[in-house]
């Protein structure tokens, strides 16, 4: 089971290769300021993965779309319908902390997801399979989601 948490910015950044090696200047740009926001991610690629098993996927803007959320995650993207940089966590029965900024979501679980304004004072539930392609600005920074293990939040 994978599943996403604020890293420590004291947490030392690995890198299996040079970030660059086989990207954009766009995608490098991403890759690093990714890296200056959330610390301590492994850079494979296009990749950057966390020890909680988040993923961040750099990409060109208007790459990714709502296929790129494949069966059993919980998934986000910096830009309204599906597009911008792509994150994405996994688990059930557990609430996670999350440090991504995001304006559409998308719960390609079987379970709900129970998503947590930035301060915790309001959620908004996703029900299993729900997808929204733009999302209140109060969403835009989540301070944390509950990966529910039932169909409902």
């Amino acid at each position: 089971m994978t599943t996403t948490t604020t890293q420590s910015a004291t947490a030392e950044m690995k890198s299996p290769e040079p970030i660059g090696s086989s990207l954009s200047q766009e995608q490098r740009e991403i890759v690093s300021s990714q890296l200056q926001r959330q610390p301590g991610g492994t850079v494979a690629g296009n990749e950057v993965r966390y020890r909680d098993g988040t993923t961040f996927v750099a990409v060109e803007a208007g790459v990714l779309s709502l296929s790129q959320c494949t069966s059993g995650r919980f998934c986000g993207w910096s830009s309204s319908n599906y597009t911008g940089s792509f994150v994405y966590t996994t688990g059930t029965g557990i609430t996670r902390s999350l440090s991504w900024t995001a304006r559409s979501y998308s719960n390609n679980r079987s379970q709900g997801a129970r998503l947590y304004n930035s301060t915790s004072s309001a959620s908004t539930c996703f029900a299993p399979g729900e997808s929204r392609a733009t999302i209140g600005s109060s969403y835009y920074n989540p301070a944390k989601v509950f990966l529910s293990s039932s169909s409902s939040c």
